[in-house]
């Protein structure tokens, strides 16, 4: 803990009242899950422990995570440094109690399920962009559509967004930002990996067949190292879905220049 001889003025306290404030949102959203999500009558309760100083756990499987819950202990360790801050904090013990949840009722994935839990997923994601579009229009562009593939419990392709899971929702989509004038957004956050990209391809492609014409690119920079990383394969991304990548200047769009 900073000692208050340790910094200036009072940013000490600040230091020491933020980090009471982040345990009580994490905390909360353990009591939030207990309470609207508790387990079968007669199971005990599980733990849930956030680990200082890791951005990343190590499963019994060895398989590596944000989070991971171990049956022996009923016990749930979430990573305490997650890039993506609280969101992925939320995300990350939610994904977490259902492991624990499953384990109580004695339940275990296999691909069937698997695949029926993405394509319920993608359906509820895209009923809730669809609304959120229909009810407000007060913004530039759509962004980080593949953004609940980071976190769901997939690899691979099976980890991506596909047309043919949802082919009326995905339109919809389109069309609703088509009637707008709003672009889509490239995110770099996941261009890395060559599945993402391969599944991405088809959204884009599909958003310019509906007639789409731009899009953003994003970075996706929690850390200013980030800024700008992989900005030359969102481009080839673009090209290949012949989308012309565009920015916003006092929320006005304007055409990026020069670009190759």
């Amino acid at each position: 803990m900073v000692q208050p001889e340790d910094r200036e003025d009072g940013a000490a306290v600040d230091v020491i009242l933020k980090g009471k404030r982040q345990m009580k949102r994490k905390y909360g959203v353990v009591d939030y899950l207990r309470k609207h999500y508790p387990p079968p009558e007669g199971s005990g309760e599980v733990e849930v422990e956030f680990l200082e100083g890791y951005d990343s756990i190590e499963g019994p499987d060895g398989s590596i995570g944000f989070g991971v819950f171990v049956p022996p202990e009923e016990k749930i360790y979430i990573a305490d440094d997650l890039p993506g801050g609280e969101e992925s904090m939320i995300e990350t013990v939610a994904h977490e109690w259902k492991h624990w949840l499953q384990y109580c009722n004695d339940e275990a994935y296999d691909e069937e399920e698997a695949e029926d839990f993405a394509r319920q997923i993608v359906e509820e994601f895209l009923h809730d962009a669809i609304t959120c579009l229909e009810q407000e229009r007060d913004f530039d562009a759509f962004a980080h559509i593949d953004y609940i593939c980071r976190y769901w419990p997939y690899k691979g392709a099976e980890r991506e967004l596909r047309l043919q899971d949802a082919p009326e929702l995905f339109d919809k989509l389109f069309l609703l930002l088509i009637e707008q004038n709003k672009p889509i957004e490239i995110n770099t956050r996941r261009l890395d990996d060559a599945a993402a990209v391969a599944g991405l391809l088809p959204l884009y492609k599909r958003y310019r067949e509906l007639g789409g014409k731009y899009c953003t690119l994003g970075s996706d920079a929690h850390y200013k190292e980030h800024v700008g990383r992989r900005l030359q394969e969102a481009l080839a991304l673009a090209a290949q879905a012949e989308l012309t990548p565009v920015y916003f200047k006092a929320r006005r769009m304007q055409i990026m220049e020069g670009l190759k």
